[in-house]
Parts: C-alpha cells; sequence; structure tokens
C-alpha cells in the first residue's frame, strides 16, 4: 500500500510492483496502480485480477498497465499480498 499523492488529502492505494528483486534494494520501485474502477480504464492497457481475494485485495481489482510509476520506498506502507503467474 502507498499513497499515489501527497498532503492531506493523500489515501493509501494498493499497487503492484513490477521491478526485479535486485533493482527493489534501492530506493524507488516500478509499480502499477491497483484500482476497483474497472469499466472506466481502457481494457487493452489493463488487467482484471482473478485471484483478488487471495492476494489481499477487499474488492475486484485490476491492475493498470498505461501508467506506470517510480516511487520511493519510504512511500510504500505494507506488503499485503503476492499475485500468482
Amino acid at each position: 500500500m502507498f499513497g499515489f499523492s501527497e498532503g492531506a488529502g493523500a489515501k493509501l492505494r494498493p499497487m503492484c510492483v513490477i521491478s526485479v528483486d535486485d533493482l527493489n534494494l534501492g530506493i524507488e520501485v516500478v509499480g502499477l496502480m491497483v484500482t476497483t474502477q474497472i469499466g472506466r480504464s481502457d481494457s487493452r492497457r489493463s488487467v482484471t485480477l482473478q485471484d483478488w481475494p487471495e492476494a489481499g485485495l477487499p474488492r475486484r481489482s485490476m491492475v493498470r498497465a498505461d501508467r506506470p510509476q517510480a516511487i520511493h520506498v519510504d512511500r510504500i506502507r505494507e506488503r499485503i499480498g503476492v499475485l500468482s503467474g
């Protein structure tokens, strides 16, 4: 879980880390936004998660592959689960 925005109105949001473990030892990781707004994204650039309960997500979700972001490790709060291959 991490904050996509900063400041007083920031919310914690899930993300899917896509950078390889060797790169995750630094100060940033590369991740994709996870959202429950399934009908609002271009389906060609998003993946609906089939195993979302097993991954620790509370609701049906999708990963948006169209907006990868480098996230400073200080903004990551906790690991909630792992996606299956």
